[in-house]
């Protein structure tokens, strides 16, 4: 019996619930068993229209009736979710969100009457949400701290329990870590969303189900009941979900940023938001008793800074914000960082990863291009590419096409 598990519907919509079998003789569909008029053929559909939560958000049963004796009976179940998936999903001031019914997937097409773009005392001229993962354990809260978090293997970095108030609805982003070229670095990023579970890998990996799903640079797609696409461009694996967005390195580095509108505060914090991302202080792992990770002592006082690291802070656009806003503590905590663990100078992957991840966070917080150009990395953007891929699982379809 093809018959969904769940079906998202936008209110005030029409959808056709539909429900096959190639060797049915008689197919129903109602929200209890026997109380619909059998139809005969191998397909019965059924009309939600104007679907509204009280009406329409139930349990749906199909009944097949087959023509030979054994196994002549079989039913199946789908639920019907009554939901808006675009409230709370942030599109550029150009698009419109757009919500697919049945599969609830949600994205931002063109929109036909393009908004006027804001002046210069609107609220465009604020910052967005981010928090970032910098090499050798440095992470840059959304409250712009950057601390020197000694993991050692997988941590919730950030999740909310129950965005705009829904508990039916949680999303967790883990961070796994490991020793990379002897640097703490970001290993993958495991995402939960809508009970569905997805990873990003070293080597800009994507595994949906246990399975690689193979995706071209500058092409997107949709992870199937997730409600988030995904699309590998400006050397970033790059995540858009309902309340969140995520951009992946493939190498060393990550960055989180919330959907929500880019404001002149820091983001207010509620109970229900939990992980390394929200404070300096919380560090959720993964896993049961008796399977915690080894933790490695905390310094007493951060590294000194040094001159030398000072060019790897980012110019931050607009001042006055706060710290939250600002571009620079992150990368140059990581610096500080590796270079008071005994080398003289950065290598050249060091100096690269760096720069780049710290250019990615100042463009998200202030909605600019990610294209931009790394002084300390191969010029050849295809040397680069090559080299992260190598760091990761083997790929047969590889995200970019370099000969």
């Amino acid at each position: 019996v093809v018959f969904p598990d769940k079906v998202y519907i936008a209110p005030g919509t029409d959808y056709n619930l539909t429900c096959q079998d190639d060797d049915a003789e008689l197919l129903r569909i109602g929200r209890d068993f026997g109380l619909v008029d059998l139809v005969e053929g191998k397909a019965v559909s059924y009309l939600i229209s104007n679907a509204n939560k009280e009406d329409h958000a139930h349990e749906y049963v199909c009944e097949v009736f087959k023509p030979y004796a054994e196994g002549s009976y079989d039913f199946a179940i789908s639920r019907v979710e009554v939901v808006d998936l675009c409230e709370g999903y942030i599109c550029p001031d150009y698009q419109i969100c757009e919500q697919e019914n049945g599969s609830g997937d949600v994205s931002c097409v063109d929109s036909p009457t393009p908004t006027p773009s804001e002046g210069p005392d609107d609220i465009a001229m604020g910052a967005s949400h981010v928090c970032s993962v910098f090499p050798d354990g440095i992470v840059q809260s959304f409250d712009g701290a950057a601390q020197k978090r000694h993991v050692q293997c997988s941590h919730v970095l950030a999740a909310d329990l129950m965005p705009n108030g829904d508990y039916t609805n949680p999303w967790f982003i883990y961070a796994t870590f490991d020793n990379h070229k002897e640097r703490i670095a970001l290993q993958s990023l495991t995402f939960y969303v809508r009970n569905k579970a997805f990873e990003f890998q070293r080597g800009w990996l994507v595994v949906l189900g246990g399975k690689k799903f193979p995706v071209k640079e500058e092409e997107m797609y949709f992870l199937p009941g997730t409600g988030c696409s995904v699309m590998f461009q400006d050397k970033h694996l790059q995540l858009s979900c309902q309340f969140f967005e995520a951009y992946y390195d493939g190498l060393m580095s990550g960055h989180i940023r919330l959907k929500t509108l880019r404001s002149v505060t820091a983001h207010p914090r509620t109970w229900s938001m939990v992980g390394m991302c929200w404070d300096g202080v919380s560090d959720w792992q993964v896993g049961g008793p008796g399977r915690r990770c080894a933790q490695l002592p905390s310094p007493t006082k951060p590294c000194p800074d040094t001159q030398q690291c000072q060019k790897y802070a980012a110019s931050t656009p607009q001042w006055g914000l706060g710290v939250w806003a600002e571009c620079s503590a992150g990368p140059v905590r990581a610096c500080s960082e590796m270079l008071c663990s005994g080398a003289p100078v950065l290598n050249v992957r060091e100096r690269c990863t760096l720069q780049q991840a710290a250019r990615v966070m100042c463009a998200l917080k202030y909605s600019t291009p990610l294209n931009g150009v790394d002084s300390h990395c191969p010029k050849k953007e295809c040397v680069w590419k090559k080299h992260v891929l190598k760091q990761g699982c083997p790929q047969d379809q590889p995200p970019f096409d370099c000969k």
